[in-house]
């Protein structure tokens, strides 16, 4: 492979080991050229690498210890809007979002691991991509695989407020044909409740370059009719050849369902007149949720003084004995839960009797993961029934 323009390249690599960048640089170079790899390991000395060396190309790690390649991109853009920059992402999906950050280039770090020569051949077209329409269109082609093939629904916005472009995933995700939103105006898709506040986003983005918006969640309607949640960041980049603002966008409705339910549960833990607690399969204490109302566990602890403990901390040899015999005939009957009487250890080191029931924790694969149990006050419990 010959080096680009029949002259040697200097290529700053930003990342932890630049030893298989070195390699597929050396393969740009004739046998009598000097190639040379400028290897820094975080994103605030790419820059100042970058005007040092008077460097030909980037190549970036997507994972750096200040910073993400999208970031470093978009600073890189501020300053050169036209230099060759390739990222070497985790995965197809962090590659569409270097992509769409500006940058020249972006495979993954298996692809890059690979093949040297792969990598080579991305480098080179990068140092070229500036030069002739035949690179050009090369880097067209890596673009639209990397978005075909990206997890997250990728969205092209003109300014005004048209959608130009969505990749295949928005059928999977939301059932949308590919292409059958184009032309439309994106507001009409998005939830009454949350137009307003999106159509601001919207008009901050378009009127600061280089400003990006992440972390944001609204509702985006299917095409049956009904409402996904869905969580985009969006870039302006109506300054470069996408000519419009770029989100990415997934769908995250069964994780605040989720969220929302354990919300419920923890309110109606939080009402429990008793003591709730988890422990794992050695018998540590994993979690400790003290009566309505108090702030102590029903022994005097603070519950984060019994988190990591041993269940001994707060029971006798003999009521570990019954939980462990207990325990023993649910996990290998076909019962899941039970009772016993014992005495709790008080923090003062008194004895109190209570009631123990029990439920054992299991896996789908039916393993064993641990036991969960209300603690009830006998004394307590009997005056509340008289």
């Amino acid at each position: 492979m010959a080096a680009f323009g029949s002259v040697s390249a200097t290529v700053v690599y930003v990342g932890p080991d630049g030893s298989a960048v070195e390699r597929a640089v050396s393969l740009l170079a004739e046998a009598d050229e000097a190639t040379t790899v400028t290897t820094v390991p975080k994103m605030s000395d790419a820059l100042a690498a970058v005007a040092e060396v008077n460097a030909n190309c980037i190549v970036i790690e997507d994972d750096l210890p200040d910073g993400t390649a999208p970031e470093l991109v978009e600073r890189l853009r501020e300053e050169h809007p036209s230099f060759p920059v390739v990222v070497l992402a985790e995965d197809a999906e962090d590659a569409a979002r270097s992509i769409s950050a500006g940058a020249t280039d972006a495979l993954t770090t298996a692809m890059a691991a690979a093949s040297e020569e792969l990598l080579a051949n991305r480098i080179e077209n990068a140092l070229r991509s500036g030069d002739t329409a035949e690179a050009a269109a090369v880097t067209g082609r890596q673009y639209r695989t990397l978005i075909e093939h990206a997890e997250d629904i990728v969205t092209v916005i003109a300014p005004d407020g048209t959608i130009e472009y969505q990749s295949p995933s928005v059928e999977r995700i939301l059932g949308w044909d590919p292409g059958e939103l184009v032309g439309d105006y994106v507001f009409n898709y998005v939830h009454p409740d949350d137009r307003e506040e999106m159509r601001g986003r919207f008009i901050d983005l378009t009127e600061r370059e280089g400003v990006v918006i992440e972390g944001v969640t609204f509702r985006f309607k299917r095409a049956d009719g009904s409402w996904a949640w869905v969580e985009t960041v969006g870039s302006n980049r109506k300054d470069t050849t996408v000519d419009g603002y770029v989100f990415n966008s997934r769908e995250i409705t069964e994780r605040l369902e989720r969220e929302r339910e354990l919300k419920r549960y923890e309110t109606v833990v939080e009402a429990v007149p008793d003591e709730l607690y988890r422990l794992d399969t050695e018998g540590v204490i994993r979690s400790v949720v003290p009566p309505a109302g108090r702030d102590l566990t029903v022994g005097g602890y603070e519950p984060d003084e019994l988190v990591g403990e041993p269940v001994s901390t707060v029971m006798t040899e003999d009521g570990i004995e019954t939980a462990e015999n207990l325990i023993n005939e649910l996990v290998t009957g076909d019962g899941t839960r039970g009772s016993f009487e014992m005495d709790l250890v008080t923090a003062a080191g008194d004895r109190i009797p209570f009631e123990n029931h029990i439920a054992v924790l299991s896996s789908d694969d039916g393993t064993f993961r641990g036991t969960v149990g209300v603690l009830r006050n006998v004394g307590e419990h009997r005056n509340r029934e008289q």
